[in-house]
């Protein structure tokens, strides 16, 4: 589970598990080189907004937010600076809790996915 400790308003210190949270450790790593997430936002062509992407970073719970969609993947991709694919497995991953292909069952009976 993420823990945030505030030491400035606008730069968070995250302290996360970054195989439980691939996508948002990425955004985390980009924010503490200095982005702004005005920044992030053109970069990826406003695929998300600013206070989307902020909530995400400062959120301990992924689930609180929607995962990008397939339309954003593109975007996050070029700002990210990886594949695709990539980008699709960590949302696998932080959303989903889906890695290298396998589930979790409580997903399924949550009714995230349908079998």
């Amino acid at each position: 589970m993420a823990t945030t400790t505030f030491t400035h308003f606008d730069k968070p210190r995250i302290i996360m598990d970054r195989t439980k949270r691939p996508f948002t450790a990425a955004i985390v790593n980009l924010r503490r080189k200095g982005a702004s997430y005005e920044a992030l936002a053109r970069r990826c062509g406003y695929a998300r907004s600013t206070a989307w992407l902020c909530n995400l970073v400062n959120a301990a719970d992924p689930l609180v937010l929607d995962p990008p969609g397939r339309q954003e993947m593109p975007g996050f991709a070029v700002m990210l600076g990886v594949s695709q694919s990539v980008i699709k497995a960590w949302i696998a991953a932080e959303w989903y809790d889906v890695v290298d292909g396998g589930y979790q069952s409580w997903l399924y009976r949550a009714g995230r996915f349908r079998s």
